[in-house]
């Protein structure tokens, strides 16, 4: 009687190598082993370590890429800045002594140049003298542009909502206002 326990009591305790085994054997139907919950819990980990480092990233070079945009549009506002002022003296120079065929020649050279769309000298009456777009030429600059433009002391850089950016430099004689110049530049 006593072998009879002690065979049952064996038989209750399995060994490890036994319990092992058990674990591997496939589970009844509609219940998930350790194992293969263990396996699901470290793959889904793996799954959210690589979306969240996947997002973080994105938003690395996003942010990357605005400080790039701003940075380059500040530089060529800064550009445009440091050539409009000679331009405008060279306009100047062409206005005082009445020579509007050499700044008609300014400006085609000017806007064979990339990214320069129009280019346009007003009198200071508010009449176009010259411009690259022929058609312009003779008509009211209030007709095309802010008229409050006509009245600026100084150069003006503004950005345009489709990206453009508009240069305004008045053109200032010895004692008297010249006119205008107006130059259009449409960045990539």
């Amino acid at each position: 009687m006593e072998e009879q326990k002690n065979i049952e009591s064996a038989e209750k305790k399995e060994s490890p190598a036994a319990e092992a085994a058990a674990e591997k054997q496939p589970a009844p139907h509609g219940k998930i082993s350790k194992q293969t919950k263990t396996y699901l819990i470290l793959a889904g980990c793996f799954v959210a370590l690589f979306v969240g480092m996947f997002i973080w990233k994105a938003l690395a070079v996003r942010s990357a890429e605005n400080r790039f945009r701003l940075a380059l549009e500040q530089k060529t506002q800064e550009l445009l800045r440091l050539s409009g002022i000679p331009f405008s003296w060279a306009v100047r120079r062409e206005m005082i002594a009445g020579n509007f065929d050499q700044i008609n020649e300014y400006l085609t050279h000017l806007v064979k140049e990339p990214h320069i769309k129009l280019v346009v000298v007003a009198k200071d009456d508010g009449v176009i003298a010259a411009a690259t777009d022929k058609k312009l030429e003779g008509t009211k600059l209030s007709d095309h542009f802010p008229e409050e433009l006509l009245r600026l002391d100084a150069l003006s850089i503004v950005s345009g909502e489709n990206g453009e950016i508009r240069v305004a430099s008045p053109i200032m004689g010895f004692n008297t206002r010249l006119g205008l110049m107006i130059l259009i530049y449409a960045p990539e």
